[in-house]
């Protein structure tokens, strides 16, 4: 792409209309090593804008920021006072981190001719890995061929964890998650030239605990209440437990027995929890201030209680954030003469998931995701249990993950039904959900999964009369038997803290590792290509896993059009004259696109 450019009040031209991950290069030649000044000339009319630069594609800089001037041709001076530059020919990189500013010029001037410091991460060692909550030592030897070593930082995936200013170079640091983590070491001489050590990878697992907590009853269907014992597997030890699907680790609502804990689990009781249809139980085993286990959560279902389901009193009431909340059983379905005998039993017809989590995590004004719909990626997940309770007594699961909203239009707030993403990941204590989802139909291990629903045909679409809770899994399984790819997906009925939430789908990402899974290879061998959309937000096409350029190839050619057989040919990989190229790239699998928009077509 061409650089934008326009006549500027200073030095005739700027370049303008930069957009977040642009950048310009340069090939420079550093006539001599040594710490440089970087003076950089900005006009940002409105708002905050970021950049960085790099040498040789590695960032120089980090990132700064450029205020706002208050005009597109008011200009002030960005000054950067110390980067050192080795000698000789360079890539000199500025990157846009951010749209929204016009730049008119950058110059270096040279501070102080000096030679790099040295320095060596000496621990830990690279592939290393440690529990969560162990101190790690962090070590590096560094000296100065021609002044002395100031101070070394230690940086953590980028981010600065400590720092020390004499020999020995050494910091201690406790990582707060369980993560990968790319560790590095910066030596800062006494005129301020720096230099990085090589990185290093280690790893954060989750901790080591003790078996238990152990259930007297696993969870399940139930008819009549009954008394739990939960017992830590020592004499001695506390159970520290919630009742209102909160973490018992730290919840203000949880409470301590000691070993082993009698529970009544009653759905009538609204002691310590919601009066919800199913009754939620999280428990861990503590010594002390000290966790000796993981979180285990079981739930209680009592399906003769659903049809009577009304807003518990410790539940919000609709409109945060203006979100449409619905907790009541429609009395005009359950009483109705059709259907009044088949709510129960359809309950258990299919299997069902229990979703428990703080209820700050969903509706929170400030941080729960079911208030705050529009909102995504990792910052908007939060921790949950999820179990699979299959009513004719087979083994399900349960298990901690992160959960987020998932949807496009349905994120809406007068949506009172969204949709789900559960991710799978070791710093929730299981790095893949381990469970045959699809039984002998597919994979049995996922790194994440969607929990959908009928959406934009159902009763709580704007008061829509229709519902097409069947239409997109009988497009899929249509592909399926057209003997084309297609994701599988699942009917559940969803309970979260022990309320009934409604019918959804479990459905299958599409994305490389379910690509490796289905049509072999490696997860790195594929592009997936996807609309980054939603409301208030542009139609953007983006690459969630590898790159845009196969796709890119053929936009290209579709925009050209295809005024002759050989134009559309080449799309299909083939000769000019429509026979097999063994050296030709096939672009498109027609016969896959053709079979896709039949299912489109008769689905309407």
């Amino acid at each position: 792409e061409g650089v934008d450019i326009e006549a500027s009040s200073e030095h005739e031209y700027n370049i303008g209309w930069t957009q977040a991950d642009e950048w310009v290069e340069y090939s420079i030649q550093v006539m001599s090593a040594g710490v440089y000044r970087a003076d950089l000339r900005f006009a940002a009319a409105s708002d905050k804008s970021y950049f960085h630069l790099e040498i040789d594609r590695a960032n120089l800089t980090g990132t700064v920021e450029i205020p706002v001037t208050g005009g597109w041709q008011t200009w002030t001076t960005v000054t950067l006072p110390y980067l050192y530059l080795s000698e000789g020919r360079k890539m000199l990189r500025f990157h846009a981190e951010s749209a929204g500013f016009n730049i008119n010029y950058l110059n270096f001037t040279l501070l102080e001719a000096t030679q790099l410091p040295q320095i060596k991460l000496t621990a830990p060692q690279d592939d290393d890995r440690f529990q969560l909550g162990e101190s790690i030592a962090l070590s590096a030897d560094a000296s100065d061929p021609d002044g002395y070593i100031r101070q070394v930082e230690f940086f953590a995936n980028s981010k600065k964890i400590g720092q020390a200013v004499s020999i020995p170079y050494t910091i201690s640091w406790i990582p707060d998650k369980i993560d990968q983590y790319e560790l590095y070491a910066r030596a800062v001489d006494n005129v301020g030239a720096f230099a990085l050590s090589d990185t290093l990878t280690i790893g954060i697992k989750f901790p080591s605990f003790d078996d238990g907590p152990f259930f007297s009853a696993e969870h399940g269907f139930y008819t009549t209440p009954f008394d739990l014992q939960i017992d830590g597997g020592t004499s001695g030890t506390v159970i520290q437990y919630t009742l209102d699907g909160s973490d018992p680790l730290n919840s203000q609502n949880a409470l301590r027995a000691i070993s082993p804990a009698q529970i009544r689990v009653d759905p009538a009781s609204s002691t310590n929890r919601g009066n919800t249809p199913a009754f939620v139980v999280r428990a861990v085993t503590m010594a002390g201030a000290v966790q000796k286990s993981r979180v285990r959560t079981q739930t209680y279902i009592f399906t003769g209680r659903v049809r009577a389901q009304r807003r518990p009193a410790n539940w919000p009431e609709s409109g945060i954030n203006g979100q449409n909340l619905r907790y009541d059983i429609s009395t005009e379905v359950v009483n109705d003469a059709q259907y009044k005998t088949l709510i129960e039993p359809a309950l258990k017809d299919i299997p069902t998931l229990s979703m428990a989590t703080d209820m700050a995590n969903l509706f929170d004004p400030l941080i729960g995701i079911y208030v705050n719909a529009l909102q995504d990626g990792i910052d908007w997940e939060r921790p949950a249990s999820l179990e699979l309770i299959n009513a004719d007594g087979t083994q399900g699961f349960q298990v901690d993950a992160g959960v987020r909203i998932r949807g496009g239009w349905s994120r809406n707030a007068y949506f009172p039904k969204h949709a789900f993403r559960w991710f799978f990941r070791e710093q929730y204590g299981y790095a893949k959900l381990k469970y045959p989802l699809f039984g002998d139909e597919g994979g049995e291990e996922f790194d994440k999964m969607d929990l959908r629903c009928s959406q934009n045909y159902s009763w709580h679409s704007e008061g829509s009369p229709l519902n097409t809770e069947n239409r997109d899994v009988f497009s899929r399984d249509l592909q399926r038997e057209m003997g084309q790819p297609y994701t599988r997906s699942r009917y559940y009925h969803l309970y979260i803290n022990g309320l009934y939430w409604g019918l959804y789908e479990t459905q299958e990402r599409s994305e490389a590792a379910y690509a490796a899974t289905y049509l072999g290879g490696d997860p790195e061998d594929y592009d997936v290509v996807k609309v980054d959309a939603g409301p208030g937000r542009p139609y953007n096409i983006e690459a969630t896993d590898g790159n845009l350029d196969g796709w890119r190839q053929v936009w290209d050619a579709c925009q050209r059009g295809f005024t002759s057989d050989q134009e559309y040919f080449k799309l299909e990989g083939r000769a000019v004259d429509g026979s097999p190229d063994l050296l030709g790239q096939p672009l498109v699998d027609i016969d896959n696109l053709i079979d896709y928009m039949l299912v489109i077509l008769h689905t309407g």
